[in-house]
């Protein structure tokens, strides 16, 4: 993980958005109720970026878990027990239509995690990665959010 790109990330963000970021309370929290530990960038990105904001014409599940019935750990626990069967180690981040985000976590807070976009259908594939549809998958949450950041700065170019 880079940090010198991370931050470059956040003042990018911030050029477009006001702060609305989780503290590290918070983040733990996430961690407990889940049983997961969050990558290092994850973590860090959270601190401005709360997921609840659409970004790019994107909505997210709210990363807060205090607001109700729409964050990452209701919607992850709700999946995990539904016929999606996402595994443990898995934070459901949006679902819309028949799109279906994710986050991978490692033990290693440190290690890069990928972030998965596969359709709803092929979300019970997710255990051993052999997907029927054509999933998107970028390899780490800064890699994710460098995407967001582009397409909304293409967006507002273009209005």
């Amino acid at each position: 993980m880079n940090d010198e790109k991370i931050e470059h990330l956040i003042k990018r963000y911030r050029n477009l958005f006001e702060k609305k970021g989780l503290d590290s309370k918070k983040l733990h929290l996430i961690e407990d109720k889940l049983e997961l530990v969050l990558p290092d960038d994850f973590k860090q990105i959270s601190k401005v970026f709360d997921g609840y904001e659409e970004i790019a014409g994107q909505s997210f599940f709210s990363f807060d878990p205090d607001v109700k019935g729409w964050n990452v750990v209701e919607k992850t626990l709700f999946y995990r027990k539904s016929s999606c069967f996402l595994p443990r180690n898995f934070l459901a981040l949006r679902e819309e239509s028949e799109s279906f985000v994710v986050m991978e976590t490692k033990d290693d807070p440190k290690l890069n995690t990928s972030i998965i976009e596969c359709s709803l259908s092929d979300a019970n594939n997710l255990i051993d990665m052999k997907f029927y549809d054509n999933p998107t998958i970028f390899p780490s949450f800064t890699d994710f959010f460098e995407y967001l950041i582009e397409q909304e700065e293409k967006d507002r170019q273009q209005k």
